[in-house]
């Protein structure tokens, strides 16, 4: 059965360097935040059509959009978390950002506040950008 859908789980059991990423010349969002969300929605698809048993977790999916990219580039002794020794590329998520696209409740925690933000989250929740270190959002009047 062929869906049209990459099976990326079939792909990462086969030890793939495999990452998240984006290509407006061959997409239409240069968004990793809608990167995930379609990764997740194909997923489920391939679930729901009984191709996996499971769908990816969200967790497995915001590492291949930040780990897993740097490794499928070999760039993993770089960046791609917060190890010690690694360039900085950080994004400040405001999650109660006064026009934030969703709410959160007193019994959510760190788990449910980042699963909001990944499906719901945009540019109003990102209040600083850093790459390599240097804050790069808001720009620095000081370039």
């Amino acid at each position: 059965l062929r869906s049209g859908v990459l099976n990326v789980q079939n792909v990462l059991k086969h030890n793939v360097k495999l990452g998240l990423g984006t290509d407006v010349a061959g997409g239409y969002s240069a968004s990793m935040l809608d990167a995930i969300r379609k990764t997740m929605m194909a997923s489920n698809s391939l679930q729901i059509n009984k191709i996996n048993e499971t769908g990816l977790t969200l967790e497995e999916t915001f590492r291949l959009a930040t780990l897993g990219g740097s490794q499928a580039l070999g760039l993993d002794d770089v960046v791609g978390n917060f190890e010690v020794g690694k360039e900085f590329d950080a994004l400040l998520i405001n999650t109660k950002a006064s026009d934030s696209p969703f709410d959160l409740f007193s019994a959510d925690n760190f788990e449910d506040t980042l699963q909001k933000f990944l499906y719901l989250g945009d540019d109003r929740n990102i209040s600083e950008v850093y790459v390599a270190g240097k804050q790069v959002v808001p720009f620095s009047s000081s370039v």
